[in-house]
């Protein structure tokens, strides 16, 4: 199938001379070249400079004061005259068909907004030299895709080809945000329009120590995972306070839902919630949820409804990493009336971690399971503390209650 060069690549950078010219060269060296590379200068201040002349006409350079990476993005977009978007990283390097595999899988499929494919590691060995390796994904097909997205972000946009009419629609990107800005954009993306899936490795993600974030936000290495709970912590409470219930459903109902739909649209969205330690909003939908479980006859667990509790602190979660914080969620636990639904829910909950421990022993990965014991620990002392102070409060009841 013929397809036409239609693509504008943008490249947004900031002080990445020493990486941007491996990814310039993987854009132009495409298979299926763009139409126009716009690299965006956002106030480099290394030799970023001397690194775009060196590229000549076959590139379109914009220099602007340092904003961000959303701001330099929002230029390139409206620089950009092609029909799709494929925005592309400094630090990274695409396959050599990345940009033909996703132009095709789009041009196959017209309703679709956006296609998209996997990633791998590039990483820097300690002699200076590179390898590949693949990242333990673990996607869940099984999942709503869209849901799947807002439970965790796995698709990265040099490895995502979208119309121009795509960003048309869901409007620039949100430049107060100074990291996960490409997720926020994601969402708002995934939330309007489908996606078709390429099944290849499009791009080598490299791995490295230098900065990240821009010259007021700067992020080290150190700091790049407790920088996305910041910011994504702001993207989902507004997410929470935005989205109605009916949007955590795999087929989003129009009118009222009904008690099934409403506890599964709870329960997912108390997930989507915990993954991004969001303990307060996710204890609250908890709790609301286990009151129509338990207004029921008789009192049962769903199997769909075990599969998201098993992925509140599944790969991936920002949940682990915020576990210590956990207690409005073991606060409704222990609030469950029937003991063998406290149980159930506590070890649904508790399964993956349990997972990773046995994985780590069977693997004699030390730190891992150093890693993943911490983890049990400091569930079951949450666990523990709820139903202790839950039995105090019995106790203090039934005191009060015999004077």
């Amino acid at each position: 199938m013929h397809v036409p060069q239609a693509t504008s690549a943008i490249i947004p950078t900031y002080n990445r001379a020493r990486y941007l010219a491996d990814a310039i060269d993987s854009v132009l060296n495409q298979t299926l070249p763009p139409l126009e590379v716009i690299v965006v200068d956002d106030g480099s201040a290394d030799s970023t400079r001397e690194v775009l002349r060196s590229f000549g006409d076959s590139i379109q350079v914009i220099h602007k004061a340092n904003g961000g990476k959303a701001s330099a993005l929002n230029v390139g977009l409206k620089k950009a005259q092609g029909e799709f978007i494929w925005i592309f990283d400094d630090d990274d390097v695409a396959s050599p068909d990345c940009l033909e595999k996703l132009s095709c899988a789009l041009m196959k499929l017209p309703e679709s907004g956006f296609a998209y494919g996997s990633y791998d590691h590039l990483i820097e060995t300690s002699n200076g030299k590179t390898k590949i390796i693949d990242p333990d994904l673990r996607i869940d097909k099984s999942i709503d895709f869209r849901l799947s997205v807002l439970e965790r972000c796995y698709i990265f946009q040099p490895g995502m080809l979208v119309r121009r009419s795509v960003f048309d629609a869901v409007g620039p990107l949100n430049e107060e945000l100074a990291r996960s800005q490409d997720y926020e954009m994601l969402l708002r993306i995934t939330r309007q329009f489908s996606g078709v899936e390429v099944n290849s490795v499009l791009f080598h993600q490299r791995q490295h120590s230098g900065v990240r974030g821009s010259a007021k936000a700067p992020v080290s290495k150190g700091q790049i995972v407790s920088s996305w709970i910041k910011y994504d912590d702001l993207i989902f409470s507004q997410i929470y306070e935005t989205y109605p219930l009916a949007e955590y459903l795999p087929k989003r109902c129009v009118g009222d839902l009904s008690t099934a739909e409403t506890r599964y649209a709870l329960l997912e969205r108390s997930c989507i919630m915990a993954r991004k330690g969001l303990w307060t909003q996710a204890g609250t939908d908890l709790k609301a949820y286990l009151v129509l479980v338990q207004s029921g006859a008789p009192i049962s667990i769903a199997d769909s409804e075990r599969a998201i509790l098993r992925r509140f602190f599944g790969p991936y979660s920002y949940a682990d990493s915020k576990l210590a914080d956990s207690g409005a969620l073991f606060e409704v636990i222990r609030d469950i009336i029937s003991a063998s639904l406290r149980w159930k829910i506590a070890a649904e909950l508790f399964a993956p971690i349990a997972g990773e421990l046995g994985y780590a022993i069977r693997h004699r990965y030390v730190r891992y399971f150093l890693g993943t014991a911490r983890k049990c620990l400091i569930f079951v002392r949450n666990y523990l503390c709820a139903r202790r102070r839950r039995d105090e409060s019995i106790r203090v009841v039934s005191r009060l209650g015999s004077r």
